[in-house]
């Protein structure tokens, strides 16, 4: 019979730190619930587990058995779980994307690729950028970057990138805006590493500067970035595929006739488990496939 599992949790905590304060501190909790937890566990025991001096608890001599059992089972417990969890269901086929590249491009064509190849159990993870993807998890990852740098096997480009003004009907209802009238514009800006430089990366031919940007146009996450170009806020860049179904629905328009092809693009990453996979190969062919059908 074992005895109660969170009195277990305290004492292996409070015996690792020696203190029953920062035991409460890592599981959340007062420091009084703690202590109560290991002295029920003393009395189901019939032993002493601590020898309470200060500034640091003691284990007694029962107390170090203890901790040393609980320490190598949670041990197994973990390196089980982490097992279990890099070995997911081998028939899922795992691909990672940014939200940006799922919302604006993805999502609108993948009820293709499910009736094309029914059998492949897709599941989808979507991120406001892919910094956080798992490589032991992840098969495919849909990653924006210069191919020198990208992670992976292999990486197949899915498309390069070009930038261009883009902003809502209501901001420019009529007629674009001359080069010289757009840098005159109130300009949205992705504050990335990626993309802090992008309007001066569009303007650096033209022997033109935009204005400086206010705090207020600054933005951290891409969809908050479009979402702000929608509401009429301002001009932002698009990126060429990523943009053509907003324009097609006259969401968004082409704000000036500028645009700069860059040696960045979107990418098709795969990661070990995608090895044995026919299905990560069938994704990124459906992939590029649709990019080539995208009209621009």
């Amino acid at each position: 019979m074992l005895p109660p599992l969170n009195a277990l949790r305290s004492f292996e905590v409070a015996a690792r730190h020696l203190s029953f304060t920062r035991a409460a501190k890592e599981l959340n909790v007062r420091q009084p619930a703690v202590s109560r937890q290991v002295a029920e566990l003393e009395q189901w025991l019939g032993q002493s587990l601590f020898i309470r001096r200060k500034p640091r608890l003691e284990l007694t001599s029962h107390g170090q058995v203890l901790f040393s059992a609980i320490s190598s089972g949670f041990e197994q417990i973990r390196q089980a779980v982490e097992d279990i969890r890099k070995t997911q269901d081998q028939s899922q086929l795992v691909v990672d994307v940014s939200i940006g590249i799922a919302s604006c491009w993805l999502m609108a064509r993948l009820a293709d690729f499910r009736k094309k190849f029914p059998q492949i159990n897709l599941q989808l993870i979507t991120r406001d950028s892919n910094c956080g993807y798992d490589a032991d998890t992840t098969d495919i990852v849909v990653m924006f970057g210069e191919k020198g740098e990208l992670p992976g096997y292999k990486s197949k480009l899915l498309f390069q990138e070009t930038l261009f003004p883009i902003c809502s009907v209501d901001y420019l209802p009529s007629k674009k805006f001359t080069v010289e009238e757009l840098a005159q514009q109130k300009l949205l800006y992705l504050r990335d590493a990626y993309h802090a430089s992008d309007w001066q990366r569009l303007f650096e031919t033209t022997g033109l500067e935009p204005l400086d940007p206010s705090a207020d146009r600054f933005y951290n996450s891409y969809i908050v970035y479009l979402q702000a170009a929608l509401n009429g806020e301002g001009v932002a860049l698009g990126w060429q595929y990523l943009m053509s179904d907003l324009l097609r629905a006259k969401r968004l328009r082409i704000a000036a006739d500028i645009s700069v092809s860059t040696n960045r693009g979107y990418y098709c990453c795969f990661f070990d488990r995608a090895k044995t996979k026919q299905e990560a190969d069938l994704f990124v062919e459906w992939l590029i496939e649709q990019a080539l059908l995208t009209p621009l």
